[in-house]
């Protein structure tokens, strides 16, 4: 879709997809298929590859900065260990793991510009709560060091989606369970110290920063959702967010916990999920049944008779 919402087919193949992802020079994108996967559309050519194969398992796709690799979350073999791998994205390679395997579901989102330093959320090793978000650097020949954390470990809501800005300066994350327990986007210099500002007015979450200009956006997470973009100038280290405005609403699907759209490289255009058949892609209304455990309990007395 373009900045007005107006749809253009572009992987025509319908598919069960999750998480397209735009590579940095936006000629490929990556896609989750399914709850296993990552496949590679070369949008020039239309030709959908898969890059990681059963019985390896792969989600929530990310490129390298340099778009060589894809890092994803899961395990190079059935039953091996999960944690975040990566693998060359031309598919000459295979996965390989960066972290220690381990119960924490490790969740890779965002690089620093240098392409040294990887932004992931993990589970609260304390209690297994989620989330928390953790760096990861990596040494001059290649190999990653220590996971460290970096923010949330303290905290009662779930910190996820964070995305540093193409200047390194700034990272935008969102969070759940903080205030009235819907999902906000927040702003906090990167790598610290400095307060933090919240950029959306309502429901929000999946920041992506832009890469040509002073503009975040974000889905907004209320039926049929929308994609917001919020201006800001920086003074210094201070960030100031301006006032988020809707440029388009609904015609599009929230594939929910996984993320459902990215920008291209060029600002104009958004990667989003459309139901195949070109429905709204409105998520449905709930049906209320009233007085349930009175009718339950009529159908039991009749079902003893």
């Amino acid at each position: 879709m373009d900045r007005d919402g107006k749809a253009t087919p572009l992987v025509k193949q319908p598919g069960d997809y999750y998480v397209p992802t735009f590579s940095p020079d936006g000629k490929e994108l990556a896609l989750q298929v399914g709850t296993g996967n990552v496949w590679i559309y070369n949008i020039a050519g239309q030709t959908l590859t898969p890059l990681t194969f059963p019985p390896a398992n792969c989600i929530d796709p990310i490129w390298s900065r340099d778009g060589k690799r894809i890092l994803c979350y899961g395990s190079s073999t059935a039953g091996g260990g999960r944690g975040i791998h990566w693998i060359p994205s031309d598919g000459s390679g295979s996965l390989q793991l960066l972290t220690k395997p381990g119960d924490q579901e490790p969740i890779p989102f965002s690089w620093t510009p240098d392409g040294k330093t990887l932004v992931f959320s993990q589970f609260r090793a304390k209690n297994q709560s989620c989330c928390e978000l953790m760096t990861l650097n990596f040494r001059p020949d290649g190999k990653p060091g220590e996971p460290q954390p970096l923010l949330g470990r303290d905290s009662e809501g779930a910190l996820t989606d964070a995305v540093i800005s193409p200047d390194g300066h700034w990272l935008a994350y969102d969070t759940v369970g903080l205030g009235a327990g819907d999902s906000y986007i927040y702003v906090i210099p990167f790598p610290g110290p400095g307060g933090k500002r919240q950029v959306s007015t309502v429901g929000g979450w999946l920041p992506h920063w832009s890469r040509t200009g002073h503009e975040l956006y974000y889905m907004q997470s209320i039926n049929p959702g929308a994609i917001v973009s919020v201006p800001y100038t920086v003074t210094g280290n201070s960030f100031q967010p301006g006032v988020p405005k809707v440029l388009f609403q609904g015609g599009f699907e929230i594939r929910a916990p996984y993320a459902s759209y990215d920008v291209a490289p060029d600002d104009q255009h958004f990667a989003l999920l459309v139901p195949a058949g070109g429905n709204s892609g409105q998520l449905p209304s709930p049906t209320v049944v009233l007085n349930w455990f009175a009718r339950v309990k009529k159908l039991v007395a009749a079902g003893q008779k």
